[in-house]
């Protein structure tokens, strides 16, 4: 079996390793920098609402944390004093370090209510409480900054978001532990409210999609999509939908027009070099091989993507070569790992396929593409020395 899709969160990319496909799926991050709140959360949910959608206003509190909030702000006082009354109160209360909330992607009150959440449910509640005192602030996406981990077949990467206040000398960013206030303005990119609310139920649709509930991910992906054309990480996943789905073609007009306003993004390269293959058109995937590999600076996923293709057209040495270049880029993957050891073994190279093998048995011996693999090469099943 190939690899499945790779998924972008905000906050999160998944990437599926375990599947047919090699995706990427975007979620939201940080952000740094005043930007009006073009769209309003009611506005958003009306219209979502018109087309048949049923959606929880993100940023909704109960009475009770807006009591206390109200309590814990003075009310005199500067913005940047007041706004470190907010910080205190959510950090002393533990909201500033929640548990992480594995494959849901929660509001404000959840996050509030169950005491879970990533860093943009935290951003949603930190946002809403500050509105509510009558404190402005802006979303913030952090680009630049990534996590990758593996979970059930899927590869994520992590981008930020954190919540900004201030301009010039006196802006800053609070994330999830920490205040910041020195950044590169390469990192952080404010966006508006309507970004964020899309960033946010983008994440919803990646959770609905890796839940298998394709139709209801495929509604919201294009919802979103035709009211914030400027959200890259919505030309991906839907991109990325339409690919698990076996809709190639479609796949890979989203993922164009994506490029054609994001040419630096790598996912969509990944997602794009994915639609080729399904389409059998060689001409496109040596193109996009060839595109994202300038784009890529080693992103593992990219990397992996080309491996695969390699692998399926039965370059097994070369695409060992990619495999190897992935692994190095993400030495923690067991999948990589895996697919390392069996494309070495399909070109004939025993010995560093057994040592691939070995590598990904001791970092992950239960992973099911390891039983796969020992079932067609029955010597990977004698014990690891």
């Amino acid at each position: 079996m190939g690899p499945g899709p790779l998924a972008w969160k905000a906050g999160k990319l998944a990437v599926t390793l375990a599947g047919a496909l090699v995706v990427t799926l975007a979620l939201t991050g940080c952000a740094f920098a005043p930007a009006a709140p073009s769209v309003t959360a009611a506005s958003f949910l009306a219209e979502a609402r018109a087309e048949g959608l049923t959606l929880a206003d993100p940023l909704a509190l109960d009475a009770q944390i807006l009591a206390e909030a109200r309590d814990a702000v003075p009310q005199v006082g500067t913005p940047a004093l007041r706004f470190h009354a907010l910080h205190s109160f959510l950090r002393d209360r533990g909201y500033l370090s929640l548990e992480y909330a594995r494959g849901r992607s929660l509001t404000a009150e959840e996050a509030h209510r169950e005491r879970r959440g990533d860093c943009m449910a935290v951003a949603l509640l930190f946002t809403a409480l500050a509105r509510h005192v009558g404190l402005d602030t802006y979303f913030v996406h952090v680009t630049e900054v990534r996590n990758y981990y593996e979970r059930t077949g899927w590869f994520f990467v992590s981008s930020h978001v954190a919540v900004g206040h201030g301009v010039g000398p006196s802006a800053a960013v609070v994330d999830l532990t920490r205040e910041i206030s020195d950044w590169r303005l390469a990192v952080y990119e404010t966006i508006d409210d309507g970004a964020a609310l899309a960033l946010h139920f983008n994440n919803l649709a990646v959770d609905a999609m890796t839940a298998g509930r394709n139709a209801e991910a495929e509604r919201l992906f294009r919802f979103l999509l035709a009211r914030q054309p400027g959200v890259v990480e919505l030309y991906n996943n839907l991109g990325v939908l339409l690919n698990r789905r076996g809709r190639h073609a479609e796949a890979l007009a989203v993922l164009q027009g994506g490029l054609a306003r994001f040419p630096a993004y790598e996912p969509l390269y990944t997602n794009a070099l994915r639609a080729a293959r399904g389409l059998d058109r060689d001409e496109l995937v040596a193109f996009y091989e060839r595109k994202g590999e300038e784009v890529s600076n080693g992103d593992p996923f990219f990397l992996f993507a080309r491996a695969l293709s390699l692998y399926e057209r039965r370059r097994y040495a070369l695409a060992a070569r990619q495999f190897a270049r992935a692994s190095e880029a993400k030495p923690d993957s067991p999948v990589i790992l895996a697919w390392l050891a069996r494309s070495y073994l399909s070109a004939g190279q025993r010995r560093e396929g057994l040592q691939a093998f070995d590598r990904a048995r001791r970092m992950a011996p239960g992973e099911h593409i390891l039983k796969e693999l020992v079932e067609k090469y029955p010597e990977l099943g004698a014990p690891a020395p």
